[in-house]
C-alpha cells in the first residue's frame, strides 16, 4: 500500500506509477473503455505479481514522449497495446459501453481463448460497490474497475481505480485512470520527457458498478 506523504489518508496500489500510469493503453474512439481498462488492469497484475496474465506479444510498453492523437498513432507507437485492446473488443466481444456481465463474461472468454497464460484469475462484478470493499482491494494491491452511469463527462465510463482518500467532512474519493490520452491528462518526467497519465480524483458515489479481481 502506498501512502502520499502530504496526505496520510491517501492510499494507492504499489508501483502504480511504473506499472499503470507510465504504460501505454488503447485509444478510446469507439466507447470501448471497458476493454482498455481490463487490459490496463491485467498488465498491472502481471507486473506486480510476476505472473503471465497477458501474452508477451500484448504486454504494454512504457509511454514515450508523443501523446497519441488517434488510434493509428497508438498502433504505430505501441502495437502490442493496440493489438490487445482490439482483441478484447473484436474477439472477446467486450464492445462499446460494456458493463456488468458484458465485461466479466468476455473476460472469461479471454482466459479460455489464450493458452499459455496464467488463468488463475477471476473477475466478478457488483452493483453499487461499497467503499470498504474498494479500499480493501486497493490495500491488497488489487486494482478495482468501476463503471459510472450519470456522471457528467465521465458518464457511462469504465475506469481502473487504483487509490482512495477520505474527504474532509466524510466520504471517499477514488483515484482513477480515465483511459484518455490528452495534454490535460498527461504529466512528463523532467529528466527524459517521457509521458505518464495524470490520475483523476472522483467521488466514490459515481461508481455504479464495481469489478473485483481475485488471484488463485
Amino acid at each position: 500500500m502506498g501512502t502520499n506523504e502530504g496526505n496520510l489518508s491517501e492510499h494507492r496500489i504499489e508501483n502504480a506509477r511504473e506499472y499503470l500510469e507510465r504504460l501505454a493503453f488503447g485509444f478510446n474512439d469507439d466507447n470501448t473503455c471497458s476493454a482498455i481498462s481490463t487490459a490496463m488492469a491485467l498488465n498491472y497484475l502481471s507486473l506486480q505479481y510476476k505472473r503471465d496474465f497477458v501474452p508477451d506479444e500484448w504486454k504494454a510498453k512504457k509511454r514515450r514522449g508523443r501523446v497519441p492523437a488517434d488510434a493509428e498513432q497508438v498502433k504505430e507507437d505501441y502495437p502490442e497495446t493496440y493489438a490487445f485492446h482490439r482483441y478484447l473488443v473484436e474477439e472477446c466481444d467486450m464492445r462499446a459501453v460494456s458493463y456488468g456481465d458484458r465485461i466479466t463474461v468476455p473476460f472469461g472468454w479471454y482466459l479460455e481463448k489464450n493458452e499459455g497464460i496464467d488463468r488463475r484469475i477471476k473477475l466478478k462484478w457488483t452493483l453499487f460497490p461499497k467503499a470498504s470493499t474498494i479500499k480493501a482491494n486497493i490495500d491488497a494491491n488489487l486494482p478495482v474497475m468501476i463503471t459510472t452511469t450519470l456522471a457528467g463527462k465521465l458518464s457511462w465510463h469504465t475506469m481502473v481505480c487504483y487509490g482512495y482518500r477520505e474527504k474532509q467532512g466524510g466520504g471517499t474519493e477514488l483515484l482513477v485512470h480515465n483511459g484518455w490520452y490528452g495534454p490535460e491528462d498527461t504529466v512528463r518526467d523532467p529528466s527524459d520527457g517521457t509521458a505518464a497519465q495524470r490520475g483523476t480524483w472522483v467521488d466514490k458515489k459515481i461508481a455504479t458498478y464495481g469489478y473485483y479481481f481475485t488471484l488463485g
